[in-house]
């Protein structure tokens, strides 16, 4: 019945909305760009000899020796800042102007209406120029990175601000202020007897910095005598781990490297540590819960084919895992110590939503006798 249940779960997050549990669900394919409309003309389209307003850093001593590309995006950036800083003067323009014709000789409702609906309008006026903004930041981050090789020590900075963060995990950036339901993981035990759903809830930017989310449901057995099994406890605790790292999981993460071939080959690395919280039964009180920490290296790379709608690609992570008390007694580990827990998948994206993969387990003697072989199927909404 826990099974059915289980797969009920699963049905519906289909049709709602990534191969072990991937902190950031990086993007498979070659990149997308939604551009906004320009609205301003005549800006030159080659890089300054001096240096820009923002950011400071983008000047042609950084762009020096990159390719016609790299200066395309730069100029694209420029105009999109450009088009920033006029709708921004135009709403600060707007809104003055309309403060100014509220000259108390209205009645206070009247002018409060008119107030309230300035403020409205000068939100939403602020809010486009900060959208043209974040493009322009996304296009000078393109620029620099329109190279094989891009890291933390890269003149210039890497990863900079939220728009750097979304443009390398995603290939673009986007107006909305979080996602919900960014990345889902299906996993199944080698064993055929264990299962589990991982599903992102939430994730958000702060500067350079990605943070998310999520919750973990996995297939619990529970003995009829109501007494629980130890065995199964202990199997539980491994796929929650294998899955996510407990009923909810805080991940964040911070780029340090990519290597990419002109959207054929790509390959990222970001420091992922991660948080994760066990509850034995949600939704009711209770004193004890398993608490973990992953400390550790996540990064992707994959290969994309002509058509990109097939990418075979691998995931891989190397991480030193610990908890308290209860955490090490769910896994039946006496010693209480932490261990080193690193995993890898290979698989397949199909249409870079969906992916089928197989990962391999290893690390410490106690990760190699208690964690089995997994196969993965997850979903990363377009």
């Amino acid at each position: 019945m826990k099974s059915r249940t289980l797969l009920a779960v699963l049905v519906c997050t289909l049709i709602s909305m990534t191969a072990f549990s991937q902190s950031p669900p990086y993007s498979y394919g070659k990149r997308k760009i939604p551009l906004l409309p320009m609205i301003v003309t005549g800006v030159k389209a080659n890089p300054p000899t001096g240096k820009t307003a923002t950011p400071p850093t983008h000047a042609d001593s950084v762009l020096a020796g990159y390719s016609d590309v790299a200066k395309a995006y730069f100029a694209l950036g420029q105009r999109y800042e450009q088009n920033a800083k006029t709708l921004e003067s135009e709403a600060n323009s707007k809104f003055t102007t309309g403060i100014d014709g509220i000259t108390g000789n209205g009645s206070i409702s009247e002018d409060e209406a008119r107030l309230q609906t300035l403020q409205s309008q000068n939100q939403t006026d602020v809010a486009t120029a900060k959208s043209y903004s974040k493009q322009a930041e996304s296009m000078y981050f393109l620029a620099k990175t329109n190279k094989f090789f891009t890291s933390i020590f890269t003149q210039g900075g890497f990863v900079k601000n939220s728009a750097d963060a979304e443009t390398y995990y995603n290939g673009f950036v986007s107006d909305s202020k979080a996602k919900f339901l960014s990345n889902t993981l299906l996993s199944f035990g080698t064993d055929g007897g264990t299962a589990s759903i991982f599903n992102e809830l939430y994730a958000d930017y702060y500067g350079p910095f990605r943070f998310g989310f999520g919750a973990l449901v996995s297939n619990k057995q529970t003995p009829s005598t109501g007494t629980a099994d130890p065995n199964e406890t202990k199997k539980d605790a491994v796929q929650r781990l294998l899955g996510g790292g407990g009923n909810g999981v805080f991940n964040l993460s911070y780029p340090i490297l990519q290597m990419h071939s002109q959207n054929v080959f790509d390959l990222k690395l970001a420091a992922s540590p991660r948080l994760g919280l066990d509850i034995p039964t949600l939704g009711t009180q209770n004193g004890q819960y398993a608490l973990s920490y992953n400390l550790g290296l996540e990064g992707s790379a994959y290969y994309n084919g002509d058509l990109g709608v097939i990418t075979p690609f691998v995931n891989f992570r190397f991480a030193e895992i610990g908890g308290n008390g209860l955490f090490y007694d769910n896994l039946t580990k006496t010693d209480h110590q932490s261990f080193a827990f690193h995993q890898v998948s290979f698989g397949f994206a199909f249409a870079s939503m969906f992916r089928l993969s197989y990962g391999w387990n290893f690390g410490s003697a106690f990760v190699k006798t208690n964690f089995p072989n997994a196969i993965s199927f997850s979903i990363v909404p377009q």
